[in-house]
């Protein structure tokens, strides 16, 4: 067993021992004051938004005070699964001591390790019943996790001391993030449409580059792969996580002929990071983006059926599937997988 795994695992151990103990009934006190304890994981962007987000929701309910902590995220080396080490470690320590955050983010593949310990508030009594019918869930089936952003959800800790309160600020964070990343969406989506109005995409027309790629990251709600001068190393844009620049996990090579006068533009993935959830999510995200800068007519019908073509499934997320070195044709575009031991790649050529 590596010492990655068998560190999260005396992790987990701990975290049940902590839980099991600390949370059979609800902290009692005294206190008069309506104070929500918020912890968040991400980088300082992520700070700012919730600060600027929390600090109108106070304007908006003065009686209700919060206190936010957000803790950065660790390289992607050092990543593991969705237990996202240091932030939980914290998360760990404040149950520990019985006083866990009121609301608090969680990837949605913890989830039910806190669930299974008894640690989250069933959220369902005190959510409006709209939302609750929107759901269709079975009439006593509880609600532990509110949807957030990409893989994060909000949950709150069965010890809070104000439910109803601490529910209604986890609904409102949530809708506020879910409202601002569709609009956010929507609005990338129409500028890659207008950058691909005439069928040109990043062959026909290279220097359209960033507004198509980049738009269409953020259609799929990841800034993440974006591209710009700074990535730029020659002829090739490396893509890193922006928690470590130097560890580039993908390359995207835009040439403007060949040796025998094609265009073609290719992605490469280090597998290096494969096993990697969050970089992988972002791998899988980028196949679609590439597909989709290609041409106007290629919606995302077609790109989903391209990429089943490929192997790789209608979301790109069965990446060793590149290594079986399809060849996919739409119009007179040439869509070429190959792989081996060190990297897979995507390769697009459009013929003379």
């Amino acid at each position: 067993m590596s010492k990655k795994r068998l560190s999260i695992l005396i992790l987990v151990i701990i975290f049940s021992l902590f839980i099991s103990g600390c949370f059979g009934k609800k902290k009692e006190t005294s206190s008069t004051d309506t104070n929500i304890r918020v912890y968040a994981f991400g980088n300082r962007s992520e700070e700012i938004y919730l600060e600027n987000t929390l600090n109108d929701y106070m304007d908006n309910y003065p009686e209700i005070q919060t206190n936010l902590r957000v803790a950065p995220l660790p390289p992607p080396t050092q990543l593991t699964g969705d237990f996202v080490s240091g932030y939980e470690n914290l998360l760990l320590g404040e149950f520990a001591a019985q006083d866990p955050p009121d609301v608090f983010y969680l990837n949605k593949g913890r989830v039910a390790a806190y669930i299974e310990n008894k640690a989250l508030l069933n959220l369902r009594p005190y959510l409006p019943t709209e939302y609750i019918n929107s759901l269709q869930l079975d009439p006593d089936e509880p609600i532990y996790a509110r949807p957030y952003f990409q893989e994060i959800q909000l949950v709150a800790a069965f010890s809070c001391e104000n439910p109803q309160e601490t529910v209604d600020l986890l609904f409102d964070l949530a809708n506020h993030r879910i409202a601002l990343e569709t609009n956010l969406a929507t609005e990338a989506a129409n500028k890659a449409a207008l950058a691909l109005k005439d069928g040109a995409g990043i062959l026909d027309n290279p220097e359209s580059l960033y507004d198509i790629w980049n738009n269409l990251a953020l259609s799929y709600q990841n800034k993440e792969i974006s591209i710009d001068d700074d990535a730029k190393q020659d002829d090739v844009y490396l893509i890193s996580h922006e928690q470590a620049q130097r560890y580039p996990y993908m390359m995207l090579k835009l040439a403007e002929s060949l040796e025998h006068g094609e265009n073609y533009v290719s992605l490469t993935l280090n597998q290096q990071y494969i096993d990697n959830p969050t970089l992988r999510r972002n791998m899988a995200t980028a196949l679609k983006v590439l597909v989709r800068s290609i041409h106007a007519d290629i919606n995302e019908s077609q790109a989903e059926d391209i990429l089943i073509q490929l192997g790789v499934g209608s979301d790109g997320a069965d990446l060793e599937k590149l290594k079986d070195n399809k060849l996919v044709k739409f119009g007179n575009y040439e869509f070429t997988s190959t792989g081996d031991l060190v990297s897979l790649t995507l390769s697009v050529t459009k013929l003379p």
